[in-house]
């Protein structure tokens, strides 16, 4: 979902739900959202009212304007997380939460002014937003749009050995551009 603008909604303005169908036992898959300009009285982005999967849920470069929450994320269980960073939540000092709840991965915290984020528990947020942008991101130019692939790895490895990561990095998008890729390894 890419290169829209919403504006003037008394609900949400965009609505993303990653239900698992019956019998199924977990859904793959991505939804991108990028570079949409979405503004609502109430909410900007509203994922999953059934607490359905969102691993594969990616929000940037968007502008969220929103009275209530900028990303409500309806997915509570503990550690799991919309990655909703690099957008713009109404201004400058980025999205507000209703308890100063921190980033699930920096530990940085909502406590701006601008749209809000939800919570998992009583002092984390559910919703990765940090790095935010401090300005509205320039929505007028195509932006380059890369995919990563991991194409091989010789995981696992012992705790003396290398790890060797073969990938992929493709522009798929309409500009050139650069950008920084990160490989996380847990454990």
């Amino acid at each position: 979902v890419q290169n829209n603008s919403v504006t003037d909604t008394s609900e949400a303005g965009l609505e993303i739900d990653s239900e698992v169908g019956s019998g199924a036992s977990s859904q793959t898959g991505t939804v991108d959202v990028r570079r949409n300009n979405i503004i609502s009285a109430a909410t900007t982005v509203r994922i999953n009212d059934d607490g359905g999967p969102v691993a594969g849920i990616n929000l940037s470069n968007n502008r969220f304007d929103a009275n209530g929450w900028g990303v409500e994320n309806l997915n509570t269980t503990d550690g799991t997380y919309v990655n909703a960073t690099n957008n713009y939540w109404g201004i400058s000092d980025g999205p507000g939460s209703a308890g100063g709840y921190e980033d699930p991965v920096t530990g940085t915290l909502a406590n701006g002014s601008g749209s809000n984020v939800t919570n998992a528990t009583a002092s984390k947020a559910n919703v990765h937003f940090d790095p935010f942008l401090s300005s509205p991101p320039d929505l007028s130019t195509p932006a380059p749009n890369f995919d990563v692939t991991i194409d091989s790895t010789n995981s696992p490895v012992d705790e003396s050995n290398t790890l060797t990561v073969d990938a992929t990095v493709k522009n798929a998008g309409a500009q050139q551009g650069t950008q920084t890729v990160t490989l996380s390894v847990d454990g």
